[in-house]
């Protein structure tokens, strides 16, 4: 029984050195959306010095301002990983699915009964 002895034929098509691979683009790929956001995020606030220096020229304490700042990053921030969640559950099931011996006995049995490849 191939299940009782662990044997995956993922395992063999998709070797250790390909996963970890993989595994590098999508850290790298990670680190630049992080510092890409992170740049946006500082390119906003420098674009509202303005309006922050006059919400404390006219009397609003050094709290209020730092606390709505930090109330937009944190809604970007969850908006973002809601995002980033779904995209990863949806990107996920294509993958076992196009790697699952199912899906490809399925299009090798479908080109059979059509004759077409």
């Amino acid at each position: 029984m191939p299940g009782a002895t662990g044997f995956s034929s993922v395992r063999n098509q998709f070797r250790e050195a390909a996963v970890a691979t993989l595994l590098a683009l999508v850290a790298l790929l990670l680190l630049v959306s992080c510092a890409a956001v992170g740049n946006l995020l500082l390119a906003r606030s420098a674009a509202r010095q303005r309006e922050l220096a006059v919400r404390l020229a006219i009397g609003a304490s050094r709290g209020r301002p730092v606390r709505q700042l930090l109330i937009e990053g944190l809604l970007l921030a969850i908006a973002g990983a809601a995002a980033g969640l779904a995209l990863a559950v949806w990107s996920a099931n294509l993958l076992v699915r196009g790697v699952s011996d199912r899906g490809a006995a399925g299009h090798a049995s479908r080109s059979r009964s059509t004759g077409a490849w």
